[in-house]
């Protein structure tokens, strides 16, 4: 909760993993989690765009694909920003079933 509360006053992954110590990719790995768990937005995190371009790439296949097929397919892509999209579109189908 305290990334939470550290996104949600402004602060961007690169100022609270400093303030926190902790790797950039661990305070991705919070925000993905939060993002599915209805707390965030995947777009407080990364750019439209950003969503956009995995959207249009998960929609080619008939279930999520992984990280790791996103990756392949959007090199230029960081996987942080992938999995942040990954866990939006989970929220969504989660809140469908």
């Amino acid at each position: 909760k305290e990334t939470l509360l550290l996104l949600n006053s402004g602060k961007t992954v690169s100022e609270i993993a400093k303030e926190r110590n902790l790797a950039e990719s661990t305070i991705y790995t919070h925000a993905s989690r939060l993002i599915v768990h209805n707390y965030l937005s995947a777009l407080d995190i990364i750019t439209i765009e950003t969503m956009e371009r995995v959207i249009a790439v998960t929609e080619k296949f008939p279930s999520l694909p992984s990280v790791k097929v996103v990756k392949e397919l959007l090199p230029e892509l960081s996987y942080d920003e992938i999995r942040c999209s990954l866990a939006e579109l989970r929220k969504k189908e989660n809140n469908r079933e």
